[in-house]
């Protein structure tokens, strides 16, 4: 009877355990559910959605990013990047020559970041800060500090990445799902993802067993240059203008929702499913936040509390694997 007694309340801490995330999502929406009269309402519940496009599509790569030990700080000015020419460039070239220019100058940003993360070993914090900078001044003395808009946006098919809607789900919540299905996909059932994982745990280990950990290193910091795009054309598409700086901050918002998902920042674990609630989580938070009228910068104490916790439990794992 004990021995039964001792293997539930080891099936039930196991399922806690792994399902925390998930339960940590239900209570959230529940509680604001209880506590607001819209939350869980259709409106609000879409809202939320595309909320979290940006955050979201961002996270994808992110996850694979931090998975491999590393971080992209750049984020933020990459989706700036995208949004200033695409919007920029839209009445003068085109929108096919503007979204192609704009993706093509944001994977020569990954690409200059994957040689000196992975081939320089210039630690990612210190390149990806400093291609932050760089993006910054240079989208300074290109705008000169001044708005850029698109003058007509409702006559645009570039307005489809943001505003346009699939039997009544917006469609850049339609990119989100895709883009999680085939990261997870990527991550959990192909060589490059175990690979991935395994230059996280061991870089030395995956360079003796043949792979190059620099290549792959490359490929995640230019996936995540690909996703950054992605999320500045929605976000792009969605404003249909550009202001200085629009999206900086952001590359915190996109770990933040990571490290909340259980991806390790000491590398070698993660998932994209899990990087979605946590993005989720913190979205269903700031709308709730709001429907009670607490000021913005609230959000922030809410999210940094948040990152510290997770970080405080992800040393403590470490620890413990380490002793055992």
């Amino acid at each position: 009877m004990n021995t039964l007694q001792k293997k539930r309340e080891n099936s039930f801490a196991s399922f806690f355990k792994n399902q925390a995330l998930l339960i940590g999502l239900i209570v959230v929406f529940a509680f604001f559910s209880l506590t607001t009269d819209n939350f869980l309402s259709k409106s609000n519940f879409l809202l939320i959605l595309q909320s979290a496009t940006i955050v979201g599509i961002a996270g994808c790569a992110m996850t694979l990013v931090l998975i491999t030990g590393n971080m992209d700080l750049c984020m933020g000015a990459t989706i700036t990047l995208v949004v200033l020419l695409s919007v920029d460039l839209h009445d003068k070239v085109g929108p096919l020559l503007a979204v192609i220019i704009a993706v093509a100058a944001c994977l020569v940003v990954g690409l200059i970041n994957g040689l000196l993360v992975g081939y320089l070993k210039v630690h990612s914090m210190i390149a990806t800060l400093g291609m932050q900078t760089i993006l910054s001044g240079i989208m300074l003395l290109y705008t000169k500090g001044q708005l850029s808009w698109v003058n007509s946006p409702n006559s645009t098919w570039f307005k489809y990445f943001g505003r346009a809607k699939i039997v009544g789900i917006p469609v850049q919540v339609i990119i989100l799902i895709v883009m999680v299905v085939v990261f997870e996909f990527i991550l959990k059932r192909t060589t490059f993802g175990t690979k991935v994982c395994a230059v996280g745990g061991n870089a030395l280990a995956v360079r003796y067993n043949g792979s190059d950990d620099r290549k792959i290193v490359l490929i995640c910091f230019v996936l995540s240059a690909l996703m950054g795009a992605l999320a500045g054309l929605v976000m792009g598409s969605r404003t249909m203008k550009y202001q200085t700086e629009i999206a900086f901050g952001y590359e915190f918002d996109v770990i933040s929702a990571a490290i909340l998902g259980g991806t390790s920042l000491s590398g070698g674990k993660g998932s994209v499913v899990k990087t979605l609630i946590g993005v989720l989580i913190i979205t269903g938070l700031n709308n709730g936040f709001l429907m009670f009228g607490l000021p913005y910068y609230f959000q922030w104490v809410v999210q940094g509390l948040i990152i510290l916790i997770m970080v405080f439990f992800d040393v403590l794992s470490m620890r413990k694997e380490g002793l055992a």
